[in-house]
């Protein structure tokens, strides 16, 4: 289920992507991590990290600060070099030195590096200078419709017009993988969907495979077909959006009954209150082994996202191991 469309942005006119645009000529994977790490002295950032992202899909990276996102989407930048294992661009061993591979992809990161001096053409004009793939059209045209006035100072722009200009540029290389470093973080509700809308608009458009992370979960869930979650440097569940939301259950019922749920059904989180206890289960079919007293409630993404960032354990000792879709 493709989610792109978001808000009431709207698609800006240029020329294809690469070839993006077109399914058969897409590569199966876009992106595929191979038992990645990476390590900064002795400390890993990410460990054991194995991850597909099919082409053409938009995929979500959530975890706490700290959990290894950005070292994740740094390394299949070629910001960061890899530790240990391997990644694959559309079906290619990844070189991060070959200008050919890193013209594939975009990259805009919460600080939206531009020239604070510059105005946008200026940076208009920088970004061409340094893409050889370059679409000064739809550059100019994606300025235009955002009413951005191009002899405005990057200095003068506020939060949200300072992200779209960074994500046009990013736009503009003609990228068939784009990579978002929590770019909306330091938006306004209403900056943010109004930015997510144009991109996710964009992005259908052009037939660009998206990987991004965020803490926002609530927003992700409209406009992203996959999901990987990280936990301590390490991913715990990777999948389908669909397919993740339906194979968990919210359960509520007596705190004493914990530990026979336990042994029915891995439980991913739990919470006891009084003589009463909530949990995240995960089931591939119907629960009808539940003892009747516990009942069964819709699960929403944020819930299963924060079930398995908090993943407490189980009164018999049950983990939620990584999970995948």
């Amino acid at each position: 289920m493709k989610r792109h469309a978001v808000g009431d942005g709207a698609a800006v006119g240029g020329k294809q992507s690469n070839g993006a645009s077109s399914s058969s000529s897409q590569p199966e994977s876009a992106v595929t991590c191979s038992r990645m790490g990476v390590r900064y002295g002795p400390r890993w950032a990410l460990r054991d990290c194995t991850v597909d992202v099919p082409a053409g899909c938009v995929v979500a990276v959530v975890g706490s600060n700290g959990a290894g996102k950005s070292s994740l989407l740094r390394a299949v930048t070629g910001l960061q070099r890899c530790t240990e294992g391997r990644v694959e661009l559309f079906e290619r061993l990844f070189d991060r030195d070959d200008a050919s591979q890193l013209a594939l992809v975009g990259y805009v990161s919460q600080r939206k590096a531009l020239y604070r001096r510059f105005r946008i053409a200026e940076m208009l004009r920088f970004g061409a200078a340094l893409n050889p793939g370059w679409d000064n059209d739809f550059a100019r045209s994606r300025i235009n419709y955002l009413g951005l006035d191009p002899k405005r100072r990057i200095d003068d722009l506020s939060g949200g017009e300072h992200t779209q200009v960074a994500l046009t540029i990013a736009l503009a290389k003609r990228p068939r993988l784009l990579v978002l470093d929590e770019p909306l973080a330091d938006l306004d509700p209403l900056a943010r969907h109004e930015v997510l809308g144009t991109l996710m608009a964009d992005v259908a458009e052009r037939g660009i495979t998206v990987l991004m992370s965020s803490h926002i979960v609530g927003e992700l869930e409209t406009a992203c077909d996959r999901l990987v979650v990280l936990r301590d440097g390490r991913v715990v569940l990777a999948g389908d959006v669909d397919e993740i939301t339906a194979r968990h259950r919210a359960v509520t019922g007596p705190a004493d009954g914990l530990t026979r749920l336990a042994s029915q059904a891995l439980i991913v989180d739990h919470e006891v209150r009084g003589g009463s206890a909530s949990a995240l289960i995960a089931s591939h079919g119907a629960l009808t082994f539940l003892d009747p007293r516990w009942q069964q409630h819709p699960t929403a993404l944020d819930r299963v996202v924060l079930g398995y960032l908090h993943n407490r354990p189980a009164p018999v000792g049950h983990r939620a191991e990584p999970g995948t879709s």
